[in-house]
Order: C-alpha cells, then sequence, then structure tokens
C-alpha cells in the first residue's frame, strides 16, 4: 500500500508535524497578566520597555509594576491593553515609595518627542517617580497622550523638563494631542 496517497496517514502526518511545532516552542502563546512585578535590574523585567511588552496580550487583573532604585534610559509607548478597566487598573511607582529613588529620562527628538507615549491606553497610573527630560535640546515632551488614552493618572512625581520661555508645544510636560483625552488626572507633582 502506498502511504502517499494515504490520506489518514498523511493528515496524521500534518497533525504530528503541528504538534510537535507547538510542543517545541516555536509557537509562543502569551497569556494576559495580572499582579505585581519588579522593574530593574535582578527585578521581572529588566527595562520599562519588557515590562510594557508583556502587557502585549493584555491585563485579567491589577497591575502593578514596582521599579528598583535606579536611573532608566528610556523612552516608550504603551498602546490600548485589552481588559484595563478602573479595577484593572496598571500601576507604574518607586518601590520604595520616594519619588527621588527611581528616574525615568530620556531626550527626546522631533521624530519622537516623549519619554512616556500613552497611546490609546487607559487606566495607567505613574506615581512617586522622577521624569527627566537629559540635556538642553529642542524637544522636551514628558508624557505625550494620544489615540483618546482615557482615565490615565500622574501623581506625587517630580516632571523635569526643559525650561524655556516659550508657549510652544514642543517643551511640555505634559502634551495631549489634538485628540479627545477624558479623565486625566495630575496632582502631587
Amino acid at each position: 500500500m502506498d502511504l502517499r496517497h494515504n490520506f489518514p496517514a498523511r493528515a496524521l502526518r500534518i497533525a504530528m508535524a503541528a504538534l510537535i511545532y507547538v510542543v517545541l516552542g516555536v509557537a509562543t502563546v502569551s497569556a494576559q497578566i495580572s499582579g505585581t512585578f519588579t522593574i530593574g535590574s535582578g527585578g521581572t523585567y529588566a527595562t520599562f520597555t519588557d515590562a510594557v511588552t508583556a502587557l502585549g496580550s493584555g491585563v485579567n487583573g491589577p497591575v502593578t509594576f514596582n521599579v528598583l532604585t535606579g536611573i532608566y534610559t528610556e523612552q516608550f509607548t504603551i498602546p490600548a491593553v485589552s481588559g484595563v478597566s478602573a479595577t484593572n487598573r496598571i500601576t507604574f511607582q518607586a518601590q520604595t515609595g520616594n519619588a527621588g529613588d527611581v528616574t525615568l529620562r530620556f531626550a527626546p527628538t522631533s521624530g519622537a518627542n516623549y519619554i512616556v507615549y500613552l497611546n490609546g491606553a487607559d487606566f495607567v497610573t505613574f506615581t512617586k517617580m522622577t521624569f527627566a527630560v537629559q540635556g538642553a535640546g529642542s524637544y522636551g515632551v514628558i508624557f505625550r497622550l494620544a489615540g483618546d488614552a482615557n482615565n490615565n493618572t500622574i501623581s506625587n512625581s517630580i516632571l523635569s523638563g526643559i525650561n524655556v520661555n516659550s508657549s510652544s508645544a514642543q517643551w511640555a510636560d505634559i502634551l495631549v494631542d489634538n485628540q479627545p483625552v477624558d479623565q486625566l488626572t495630575v496632582s502631587g507633582n
């Protein structure tokens, strides 16, 4: 009997190949996350970017990222995250509770004028951290919000932008693009 033309045998080979593909981890499926994690050297995630990547599959409960003491030179975007709500917030905070212990800094450019870009992200809180624009360049936005980013909070933090005598938005500590943003809370900064 020629098995090359035997449909059940061929179907079995295809099914076995698919099983091996999944078992060996060639195809990965990420799960939604919830709980408390750390960001920093030796933490759950080494960088803010790594933590944001983990949010890509969504959340199924509140998520808190306790940031270990240190200086982080990063720029990142948080897009819309599935599963967020008033109950299932995403929070980034200094693990010590002291804003001076964690500094997130970056030198924005004309093509990417921000340190943190909330592009459609809802229910995100940044608290008890320092955000600093590096250098004295022509661009200096710390937080940029767009894409209907709603219900976000920036609290009890230090925002250290560029001190210029200008009304230009390119140096705003918090910039909302020409799109609606509801319930942005900025307090204690």
